[in-house]
């Protein structure tokens, strides 16, 4: 089953399900971070709600995000946060 379908919507209008996650091939362990529970004081906040703010026109363009850094930072969480983002907007 195909959820993404290239159209973005600016505010999220979908409502995630178990089996979207399971589609989206987001391990069980990532189901629950969201941007919400990403702490405002890490340096890459702002990026990462920029870009969730605009996912719809980023998307459209072909931008996208790039996360590098240590192991333990936040990536693989952060990722997720945004990729439930991007369902949850179509």
């Amino acid at each position: 089953m195909e959820y993404f379908r290239g159209d973005l919507t600016q505010e999220p209008s979908v409502v995630l399900t178990k089996s979207m996650l399971i589609s989206a091939r987001i391990p069980r362990g990532l189901w629950n971070c969201t941007i919400a529970k990403i702490p405002s004081n890490l340096k890459h906040f702002k990026a990462l709600d920029s870009y969730v703010k605009g996912i719809h026109v980023y998307e459209k363009k072909g931008k996208c995000l790039y996360l590098h850094g240590p192991y333990g930072r936040g990536k693989s969480g952060s990722a997720v946060a945004v990729a439930k983002e991007a369902l949850r907007r179509g």
